[in-house]
């Protein structure tokens, strides 16, 4: 339902998708991973756009990539391995709710239905990456 709305919350959300993005999955839990990806990059994104891309490469066997990106001033690198952590906030992020599950549930969720979660940060840009199983 979020990843189908393109403003919210004064944030855009642009989607851009490639190749053959079909796979076999689990709906519900992929619904939930995209959910707590966007929700915090709208929460955490110091600028107003969130980029999501889903790329399934170019070949028939070529995973399918489903990347979140937002603009993060205050995040350290140090903090990037951790946000996946039970309960872990980053310094970053005083002054706005959340419990520190988010991306903990996300990981799990990856885990358990084979999908690999990345995450990453570059010149203040903060990318999750999941790459789902065909």
């Amino acid at each position: 339902h979020e990843s189908s709305m393109t403003v919210v919350e004064d944030h855009l959300i642009k989607v851009t998708s490639s190749g053959n993005i079909n796979f076999v999955g689990n709906k519900l839990a992929l619904e939930v991973i995209v959910n707590y990806l966007l929700s915090n990059a709208r929460k955490y994104a110091t600028n107003d756009t969130v980029l999501v891309t889903v790329d399934g490469g170019s070949t028939e066997h070529a995973p399918v990539l489903v990347q979140v990106q937002n603009e993060c001033e205050k995040l350290s690198p140090l903090s990037v391995n951790l946000l996946t952590d039970k309960y872990y906030r980053a310094p970053n992020v005083m002054g706005v709710r959340g419990t520190g599950l988010g991306l903990w549930i996300v990981n799990n969720l990856c885990t358990a239905n084979g999908y690999v979660l990345s995450l990453h940060l570059q010149d203040k840009v903060f990318t999750a990456t999941v790459r789902l199983k065909r």
